[in-house]
């Protein structure tokens, strides 16, 4: 909305000054109402030399400048062509990591797995033996026999999945599909400690993240390029009790390195690590399969190009990098080529894909464009020579009528018309030139009225804007929950700073009131595309819980696919604490009426308990010899007691009433 009110006040202040300067051209322009001092000079001879002049040295410099930017648009296309290439690798590596931390995850969380390594583990705690001795004896094997089938089942479904390992949190490898020779050794201790594999199990025990050892040429695979992925495994009660391991091959990321175009022979994708070394060939073979030589340059051959070099801490291996534009270097085998690196994030290791081509390639094309170039000048040079001197005569008088009504129309006189009598061309000019004015003045109106509804518009838009940021707490996240946007009312409500939550993932005011499978209803709700509604209880900076109502909204590109999430809120936590104040005191209110209709039932039944004796007595004494005034008397004392008993009869009646235990009697009536 800033941009557009300057731009209103730079068209507000250009329209302030039209007048002043349409008027300047009126009165300070007096040369243009003089005649030529030479008059031998005619006006047809000026205009064909200067025709001549100002259309070759134009053209002459077009010719330099078409060449350079001919020069500049091929390096563009080039380096353009190279980066989408780039682009569109690095996105199949991460998304074929992507997918292996997910397949790494369900292998984590399967209890199978966890059971059958408290199995082995268990087995052998009580063994007594060595791990090289029970990993080769029967009480392995009997363990082994009928829990390994889901894991022998994922091993043999998935093909870049070479081996799986389960390893205990000590680092001893108690179970391997294939029983390679490393089963039953220690990770962390012994021959295998220095390896890449068992850098990542370090990684993964202590992080309790899923770890990626690199390329190494692992000793017990026969110094097989390997790569291990691991992550931890924990019990039905969340206890770590070791990792899972996949030993993978890197066919795919490989055979992604590979140019598939056809189009561009000397383009060439490669991947190099932290320490500078290639993690892959500089010629990639067909579907990823290396031969001995591509094999002999991966963790061997050092890339020292400049802008690698200048990238690489050595110091720091695992330094992060960012993505670099399109730049010119002298490649690895010392030929000029453009060139470009992206970041593969492969878990705890970071790579660099490194898109090339040569220059010769790319800029095949500027020799045939400069012979090219060359011919048309010269071309376009003789016919506007032959044009100038054919059009000279016929245009300067209808030129002249026109430039003296552009002259009044940039003055500020709209209406008056050009008059050219002759019908070819320039008459054709002329009438679209009256026909552009008149054009010029309707746009003009129009422009007005559009100009004032945006104004309306951007006003309305803007107030809307303001009262739902007064109103709502809006975010807006990406696919992982890292927020992009957030308006100063979740920045209010949350205590977080702005700037202290762009960038950030939004579990950072997750309160942890919600269970995993209220967060997992959410995520499956908007994966099916749909909005999702609840409350949610956060945590602000200062630790304090607060209550909003969400409204949570996935949004999709172009191709269908969501890109981000939209949340919308409104902060309800005094609606919350008043529903809880609420039910407090109907608890208190049911327990006062649960203990009153106690007080009624006891007190009935003790009352009424004497009242019965007193009933009976009172019998006794009229069965009795009595006066008549005593007789009257003890008649008056039972109607009275009867009375009494009737009243605490209806009392415990009302007590069960609210208990809910009140029965009907049967009593025979007239």
């Amino acid at each position: 909305m800033d941009s557009i009110d300057t731009n209103k006040s730079n068209n507000t202040a250009r329209a302030d000054h039209l007048p002043g300067l349409q008027q300047a051209r009126k009165d300070g322009d007096p040369n243009d109402q003089k005649t030529p001092k030479n008059p031998k000079k005619t006006l047809q001879s000026s205009l064909i030399s200067w025709f001549l002049v100002m259309a070759l040295l134009p053209l002459l410099i077009i010719a330099g400048l078409g060449y350079q930017q001919a020069h500049q648009n091929l390096s563009q296309s080039a380096a353009d062509n190279l980066q989408v290439a780039a682009s569109a690798k690095a996105q199949q590596m991460k998304t074929w990591f992507d997918y292996r931390r997910m397949d790494m995850s369900s292998q984590a969380e399967n209890q199978h797995n966890s059971a059958l390594l408290l199995s082995l583990e268990q087995g052998f705690k009580s063994s007594g033996e060595t791990a090289e001795q029970y990993v080769r004896g029967f009480g392995w094997v009997s363990r082994v026999d009928q829990a390994q089938e889901h894991l022998v089942t994922v091993n043999r479904r998935y093909d870049y999945i070479e081996d799986i390992y389960l390893i205990n949190n000590e680092g001893i490898i108690l179970f391997s599909v294939n029983g390679g020779t490393d089963l039953g050794s220690n990770l962390l201790k012994g021959p295998l400690a220095k390896t890449h594999f068992a850098d990542s199990a370090r990684f993964s025990l202590q992080s309790g993240h899923t770890g990626f050892s690199d390329l190494e040429k692992y000793s017990p695979a026969n110094n097989k390029l390997s790569s291990f992925i691991t992550a931890p495994l924990t019990d039905e009660f969340g206890n770590r009790i070791g990792l899972i391991a996949m030993q993978v091959n890197l066919n795919r990321i490989f055979a992604a390195t590979a140019d598939h175009s056809g189009t561009r022979k000397t383009r060439v994708h490669y991947l190099v690590g932290g320490d500078g070394l290639l993690r892959s060939t500089l010629k990639p073979q067909l579907m990823g399969i290396l031969n001995a030589d591509a094999d002999a340059d991966i963790l061997n051959r050092k890339i020292d190009t400049l802008p690698i070099l200048a990238t690489l801490n050595q110091n720091n291996p695992q330094k992060s990098f960012s993505d670099h534009p399109v730049t010119s270097y002298i490649g690895p085998e010392g030929q000029p080529v453009f060139g470009t690196y992206h970041r593969i994030n492969a878990f705890n290791t970071q790579w660099l894909l490194i898109s090339e081509i040569d220059q010769l390639e790319a800029m095949a094309l500027v020799d045939w464009l400069t012979r090219v170039t060359i011919v048309v000048v010269l071309m376009t040079a003789l016919l506007v020579i032959w044009a100038a001197l054919y059009l000279a005569r016929r245009i300067t008088q209808p030129l002249i009528a026109l430039a003296r009504v552009s002259r009044a129309a940039s003055s500020g006189e709209t209406a008056q018309p050009v008059e050219v009598s002759s019908n070819d061309e320039i008459g054709q000019l002329a009438d679209d030139f009256n026909q552009m004015m008149e054009l010029r003045l309707a746009h003009m109106k129009v422009l007005e009225r559009a100009y004032e509804e945006t104004e309306q518009a951007l006003a309305e838009l803007a107030e809307q804007k303001f009262a739902l940021d007064q109103h709502a707490l809006v975010s807006v996240t990406d696919l992982n929950g890292t927020i992009t946007f957030v308006n100063q009312k979740f920045a209010d409500v949350s205590g977080y700073k702005i700037g202290e939550l762009i960038g950030k993932n939004h579990r950072m005011v997750n309160s942890g009131h919600h269970p995993q499978s209220f967060w997992a209803n959410m995520y499956a709700t908007l994966a099916s595309g749909d909005a999702w509604h609840g409350d949610v209880c956060n945590m602000n900076k200062q630790g304090s819980l607060y209550w909003v109502s969400s409204t949570v909204v996935p949004f999709r590109s172009r191709n269908g696919s969501i890109q981000s999430y939209v949340a919308i809120r409104t902060e309800i936590t005094e609606q919350k604490q008043v529903e809880s104040a609420l039910h407090e005191a109907r608890a208190i209110a049911e327990g006062a009426t649960e203990a009153k209709s106690e007080f009624l039932a006891n007190m009935s039944h003790e009352i009424r308990t004497p009242m019965n004796g007193v009933i009976g007595m009172t019998n006794l004494l009229l069965d009795g010899e009595l006066t008549e005034d005593q007789h009257q008397r003890a008649r008056t004392i039972k109607r009275s007691a009867e009375a009494l008993l009737n009243i605490i009869n209806d009392i415990l009646d009302f007590s069960k009433i609210e208990a809910g235990k009140l029965q009907l009697e049967p009593i025979e009536f007239d």
